[in-house]
Parts: C-alpha cells; sequence; structure tokens
C-alpha cells in the first residue's frame, strides 16, 4: 500500500516544476555540485544545514518541453536563463554557479518558465537552535563552517585614505608582537603564523580585535597592486617537504572585499586541482575565497580555483619569510597558515581538510 501512495507521488514531484538548494561556485557539471532542500511554497532554511555559498536551480518537470526560465526575487525580475541549468545567477562550466548573495532574512524566489508554468518559494533564513547563528543573518553572511567577525568588539571606525594618496609607511613590529621565527605544532607539523605578529607592516593594514584589516571601511571594489601594503613574517619548518600554504581571513562580500596577495619569499608556488598542477606567478600571487565571512581555505586563478603548495621541498630548521599583501579593502586578516603535504594530499580534498583541521588557530 504504501508502495502505491509513493510511487504517484514521485511521479507527480518529477512531471512538476520545482526549486533547489544547490551548492555555487563549483566548477563543473551541476552534477558536482552539492544540492540542497527542495523548496516549498514556504521554506525556513538554517544557514549551518545548506550549502555555503549557494544558488537556486528551477527544475523543468521531466514531462515540460521549455527553452528558458525567468527569475523573479521579491517581484522584481532578475535574469532569464536559456540554458540548462536554470540558475537564479547564471552559470559557467569553469565557474559553476554564480552564488546568489542576499543579506534579507525573508525573501521569495520565483521562476516563470517559457511555457506559462511557474514556481515560487518564500524562504525565511532562520535557525531554530538557540546556539546556531542569528536568525537575521543570512546564510552567505554566516557561512555554516566557518566563524564570522565580531563586529561589536572592533575599535571605533577609522577612515581609510585612497591608495593613490597614502604612501606606504614602514612600521617595525615591537618586541611584544615580533613573530621571528613561527615553528611548527609538535603534534601536527602545521604552523599557524598570528596576523598580528608581523615582522613590518607597510601601508594601509590597521590592528582589529581579532586580526589586521585592511582599509576595513573603504567601500571600495578596486583592487591594490603588490608591494603597496605588506605583512611580512617568517617560519621555520619542521619537516623537510613540501608545504602548502593558506590563510584564516574574514571577507566582506562573496566575490568582492575578498582577496589578498600572497608570497614566500623566494620560493615558487605550484598551484593545485585535484591531479592538475600549473606553476604560480613570480612574486605575489593572487589568494580569495568566495565565502563572504570567515574561512580557511583560500584559492588563486579565477573560475578555475587551485589551492597553494610549495613547488620544492623546505627544508627543517631553515628560516622562511611569507608576505601577505593588502588587494581588496574590508579584508581581515586572522592567519598564515602553512602544513606538510605531499602528491595528492596538496590537493584540496579529504587529506588537505584534515591535516589543516589539526592546525593550532586563533
Amino acid at each position: 500500500m504504501l508502495r502505491l501512495v509513493v510511487l504517484p507521488l514521485l511521479l507527480a514531484l518529477a512531471n512538476c516544476q520545482t526549486l533547489r538548494i544547490y551548492q555555487a561556485s563549483v566548477p563543473g557539471r551541476m552534477s558536482n555540485w552539492q544540492p540542497g532542500p527542495l523548496l516549498q511554497s514556504e521554506s525556513t532554511l538554517c544557514p549551518k544545514h545548506i550549502p555555503s555559498p549557494l544558488t537556486v536551480v528551477c527544475l523543468p518537470g521531466a514531462d515540460k518541453h521549455v527553452k528558458s526560465a525567468s527569475f523573479y526575487i521579491d517581484g522584481d525580475f532578475e535574469r532569464t536563463e536559456r540554458v540548462m541549468p536554470y540558475t537564479l545567477k547564471g552559470d559557467t562550466f569553469k565557474a559553476g554557479a554564480r552564488p546568489w548573495i542576499t543579506r534579507a532574512r525573508v525573501t521569495k524566489v520565483s521562476c516563470v518558465l517559457s511555457n506559462g508554468d511557474s514556481v515560487a518559494s518564500t524562504i525565511t533564513f532562520a535557525c531554530p537552535d538557540p546556539s546556531g547563528p542569528r536568525s537575521d543573518v543570512a546564510p552567505t553572511t554566516v557561512p555554516p563552517t566557518t566563524t564570522a567577525a565580531s563586529t561589536t568588539t572592533v575599535p571605533p571606525p577609522t577612515t581609510a585614505a585612497a591608495t593613490t594618496t597614502v604612501p606606504p609607511t614602514t612600521t617595525a613590529a615591537t618586541s611584544s608582537t615580533a613573530y621571528d621565527t613561527a615553528t611548527a605544532s609538535s603534534s601536527s607539523s602545521c604552523i599557524y603564523i598570528d596576523a598580528t605578529k608581523y615582522m613590518e607592516k607597510t601601508g594601509a593594514w590597521e590592528l582589529v580585535s581579532n586580526g589586521m584589516a585592511y582599509k576595513r571601511n573603504n567601500p571600495s571594489t578596486g583592487i591594490d597592486k603588490p608591494g603597496v601594503a605588506t605583512l611580512r613574517y617568517a617560519f621555520t619548518p619542521t619537516e623537510s617537504k613540501r608545504y602548502t600554504l593558506t590563510v584564516d581571513m574574514t571577507t566582506d562580500h562573496g566575490t568582492e572585499h575578498n582577496d589578498v596577495w600572497v608570497e614566500i619569499a623566494n620560493v615558487p608556488f605550484t598551484l593545485v586541482q585535484g591531479s592538475k598542477t600549473r606553476p604560480g606567478a613570480a612574486g605575489m600571487n593572487k589568494a580569495y575565497h568566495n565565502k563572504n565571512g570567515r574561512s580557511k581555505t583560500v584559492y588563486t586563478v579565477d573560475f578555475d580555483g587551485h589551492v597553494f603548495s610549495t613547488r620544492d621541498a623546505l627544508e627543517a630548521g631553515k628560516r622562511y619569510e611569507v608576505k601577505v599583501g593588502g588587494r581588496s579593502t574590508k579584508v581581515v586578516l586572522h592567519g598564515v597558515i602553512l602544513f606538510p603535504c605531499s602528491d595528492f594530499s596538496c590537493a584540496h580534498g579529504g587529506k588537505w581538510n584534515a591535516a589543516l583541521n589539526s592546525c593550532p588557530s586563533n
């Protein structure tokens, strides 16, 4: 009897257009994207339990023959998609779905197919668990696996001067903050460099409660060139191996205010994605993430994210210097992380994440 009830229900769903949450910013076909919940006419979603970043996909019924899907947000026209998958903000094969970034607590998403059929969902972003994220924060503001930087503990705002009017200034770290040689923890051989323990600072970096902020009140979406503003650190590895480099930072947007420059002096990078590698640029390389919040995983190469590793093994006991440069505004740097890797463990994946999670941090 149950079988007779379930089968017609599944057939009915297959023949009706639906809206569904999917993970955004994942290169390749939609089959690679992490699926989230199907959206009902009224849906309440907890940011902890859905992909981040995310998009909304309009799925025509299996028996529907349509040529396009038009999206509306709170009744306002957003875009028309003419090639499947029909995604709220569009998609490309190299970059996956473009993320939907909303700060609204309640919003309505509608999809109208070219044959006249439509589907809509009023989405409330809220968590029933009082220990979860605040119910008035949208999922792209607080990603599920990262910690958003607190705004209540940041010192009073200051006005950041424009790049063209403020020449770089050099500030040597005091003895209380100098990080002469950051060494690995004995448990994991991982190195976590506290962003505030720089040896030298140039440009518009400033100390905040949990790190170093770059032009934190500047709304400009422009970027600064390498060398305009840098933080310089030193570290000493305890193993003679290749090392992954990643950055612990909070960003202010999914695709803007979300990147820095990184470099290990005189150490070339190899950029890794799965089994693919490519050489890093000489000197400073762009490092970004699309979490719109705090993350310890950064990528380089636009629309084809690769992680950083050293091309050659670093020498145990040898002192190295790493630089982080200001690139986009409103970024808060918490720390720089390095851990040993080899072969495929230098690519982002299960072993890479396990090594990162074993690192001490602020």
